[in-house]
């Protein structure tokens, strides 16, 4: 029997399988490290996502209560105006009564005394007395204005013939627009040929 060394081929099993059963624990133990962490991040990261979400529903929430205050304070405010509108209203009608009112009973009470003969229900046929003059029956004053229609017949109020002293209105015209500017005196004439009563625009 030799004394030498045993070949390396030749030692034990158990020396051989020992190193590799101690890298399995560690990478055993390294896994179980990462798949923790692994889980700690998912969990931290569910509860972000809820307090986000938390968040949000609490935000939206006060924008409605908001929104319903807005609108309840709009609604509140359209109420006020609409009583107001209304009491106005109320207001300028009840006045309108009191002066429709007021002009009828001042009317009632003037028609006998101020129109005694404004119709023929209404015609005197005694003398009527007006401011201290006695103007007769109503046939006298209807036969003295008949007199009178035939001094003045209707067809002379057609003729018409304007007084010696009456100046030209052209004269007139021309006279008043001394000194304006000339350049503005056509625009003037414009406004005055449109009416008779467009003359008082033209001036200054």
């Amino acid at each position: 029997m030799s004394l030498t060394n045993p070949p390396r081929n030749s030692l034990p099993v158990a020396q051989k399988t020992t190193p590799a059963n101690g890298d399995a624990a560690a990478n055993k133990t390294s896994n179980a490290a990462s798949s923790a962490s692994t889980a700690e991040a998912a969990s931290a990261a569910k509860a972000a996502q809820g307090a986000r979400a938390a968040s949000v529903a609490k935000t939206a929430k006060v924008m409605k209560i908001a929104k319903a205050a807005r609108a309840a304070k709009v609604i509140k405010a359209a109420k006020v105006v609409k009583a107001a509108r209304s009491a106005r209203s109320a207001s300028a009608a009840k006045a309108a009564s009191a002066a429709r009112s007021a002009r009828s009973t001042k009317a009632a009470k003037a028609t006998p005394s101020s129109h005694p003969a404004a119709s023929p229900s209404t015609r005197r046929s005694g003398p009527v007395k007006l401011f201290e003059h006695t103007l007769g029956t109503y046939e006298d004053r209807y036969a003295a204005g008949k007199a009178l229609r035939k001094k003045c017949p209707r067809e002379d109020h057609a003729r018409w013939k304007p007084g010696a002293n009456r100046p030209d209105p052209v004269e007139l015209v021309l006279s008043a627009e001394a000194g304006r500017l000339q350049e503005l005196l056509p625009l003037r004439h414009g406004r005055m040929s449109r009416s008779a009563f467009t003359s008082t625009a033209a001036r200054p």
